[in-house]
């Protein structure tokens, strides 16, 4: 018999962590840091029963127990559209309905230091560079460097 925890990691390994198993173990409740969680995961897939429940979840069976997403979908749609329900509980079911489908977007604002723009930084493969790509590049530093120098135009 799967712990609620295990149970968990496998409808997070098989759902939205997409087989990452830190992640799964993450959204399942597990804390700790990313070689903790790696390690928590590890555990979980070791295990003979969380390794079955994987496999059922991949040939589609469910857990009696656990509501499918469309299970859950079709409740809120139910209470969204019922008139037994308060109203306040029918905008909440219309508003996690939509959670559900992806309608909502969670944007997150970030800044650098004092409020100011990130800095962002990409790693560039200059080894797999051609000679043409090179060129190229160091023509657009040459010209970035000239522009950053003051009282040189």
């Amino acid at each position: 018999m799967l712990t609620s925890k295990q149970k968990a990691f496998v409808a997070a390994y098989t759902g939205a962590a997409r087989g990452v198993g830190s992640q799964a173990a993450r959204l399942a409740g597990y804390s700790g840091c990313a070689r903790g969680l790696a390690n928590r995961a590890q555990e979980c897939l070791r295990n003979p029963l969380v390794r079955e429940a994987i496999a059922r979840a991949a040939r589609g069976e469910h857990d009696a127990n656990i509501a499918s997403v469309e299970q859950a979908q079709s409740l809120l749609t139910e209470l969204m559209r019922s008139t037994k329900v308060p109203a306040a509980a029918r905008i909440k079911a219309a508003v996690e309905l939509c959670k559900m489908q992806g309608a909502y977007v969670t944007r997150v604002e970030m800044s650098g230091p004092d409020g100011g723009p990130m800095e962002m930084r990409q790693r560039l493969p200059v080894r797999e560079l051609s000679e043409d790509a090179l060129e190229e590049l160091e023509r657009v530093l040459l010209a970035r460097d000239a522009s950053l120098m003051p009282g040189q135009h």
